[in-house]
């Protein structure tokens, strides 16, 4: 999965515990469409700026992976 290219947040958010950083901030993200996966390519090309942050999968609670971790 590609990394959103947000360097700016990355600096600040690498001195923050990783447990508060997902409890006190939005982590950067303005809006999100989730769509199927095959629909994916349609949506990036809809407008500017568009990126795949992450995927759905079965289980309970959320997974994160933050760049560099």
């Amino acid at each position: 999965m590609p990394y959103w290219d947000n360097t700016a947040a990355q600096k600040i958010l690498k001195h923050v515990d990783p447990q508060d950083r997902f409890n006190t901030f939005n982590m950067g993200i303005g809006w999100v469409a989730i769509v199927r996966p095959e629909d994916a390519e349609a949506a990036l090309k809809a407008g500017p700026g568009g990126t795949v942050i992450g995927t759905l999968r079965e289980g309970r609670g959320i997974h994160v992976k933050v760049q560099g971790e």
